[in-house]
């Protein structure tokens, strides 16, 4: 830990010490830095009890989500990125407009799904927003950002966004299919 006062690093430093800990693959124990560190004591225990919230509300929108049929939309890929039909009845289907065929890729915002629209029977490109219920204001505002800016493009090389929605607490757009080879697929080619 980095820090110009060994015996008293501030919040911030301690945190991203715990932080990077864990990003390490350990597994550093809450209790043993609120120990450590008394004179932050209340702060840690404050953001450790807040984190344990937060993951438990996660752990929550993971079952809804697959109880709704909304799939694996979520940062971790413990099972299939794939929407599985034999999992329940319509357990393909989001929002009750789409039906989703495969999942395209995922980013920082959220996962892509290759999907029938169910009122056109066209296949489109579905972005559904990665944090659903949990997604900050800061989130949804990006999102709708790229949703505006996107849909207000028009070039013969660029998709074109059919529909933009939020259902039970996710933001999507739905926007015009191109097969092919990914940008990354492309790039890595060339």
């Amino acid at each position: 830990m980095k820090t110009t006062d060994r015996d008293h690093p501030s919040f911030e430093e301690v945190l991203e010490d715990f932080l990077l800990r864990k990003e390490k693959g350990e597994a550093p124990d809450p209790a043993e830095y609120i120990a450590r560190f008394p004179q932050i004591s209340s702060e840690l225990r404050q953001y450790f009890e807040d984190a344990a919230i937060v993951a438990a509300r996660i752990a929550v929108e993971r079952r809804e989500a697959a109880r709704d049929g909304l799939g694996n939309v979520f940062p971790d890929r413990e099972s299939s990125p794939q929407m599985n039909s034999q999992q329940g009845p319509n357990k393909d289907v989001l929002f009750d407009k789409f039906r989703v065929l495969e999942e395209l890729g995922s980013g920082s915002q959220g996962v892509v799904f290759k999907a029938a629209q169910l009122s056109t029977n066209r296949i489109v490109a579905l972005k559904v927003i990665r944090e659903g219920l949990l997604a900050s204001s800061k989130q949804r505002q990006r999102f709708a950002n790229e949703v505006a800016v996107v849909s207000n493009l028009v070039h013969p090389n660029i998709a074109t966004v059919f529909e933009c929605g939020h259902d039970r607490g996710r933001d999507y757009f739905a926007m015009e299919y191109i097969d092919g080879e990914s940008l990354d697929e492309f790039l890595g080619a060339h």
